[in-house]
């Protein structure tokens, strides 16, 4: 992205890479959505961004969690993935769509994903 001319910003997300803190290998969709909107906040800060050309790269599983920051988050102004498949719905639906809706329900009111 640089090379022609555009700021980057690469980030591990939270729980991954070089960040901090006793929590690893650990998937979160919701928090992983909001590490994307963490970036625009700090990449907002430097002087020589042009805050109405800030977007998104996605790529592997975190795709889903770049289109889902940039549909929420206003500030984010365009999108790009790289994936063979949506992500946030296989976890959210099991790969195929293994998951019943009853199994589905129970797995958003306990407020976690199951994992078999």
């Amino acid at each position: 992205m640089a090379t022609y001319g555009f700021v980057a910003l690469a980030f591990d997300p939270s729980f991954g890479g070089e960040s901090g803190g006793s929590v690893r290998n650990t998937a979160s969709p919701d928090i992983f959505t909001e590490d994307y909107s963490a970036a625009v906040d700090y990449i907002r800060l430097l002087d020589f961004v042009d805050r109405n050309r800030i977007g998104v790269i996605g790529i592997c599983g975190l795709s889903g969690m770049a289109i889902t920051a940039a549909g929420t988050d206003t500030r984010i102004k365009a999108v790009a993935t790289m994936s063979m498949y949506d992500m946030s719905r296989d976890m959210s639906h099991d790969h195929m769509d293994y998951y019943t809706e009853e199994q589905r329900n129970k797995m958003f009111l306990h407020g976690r994903l199951l994992c078999r």
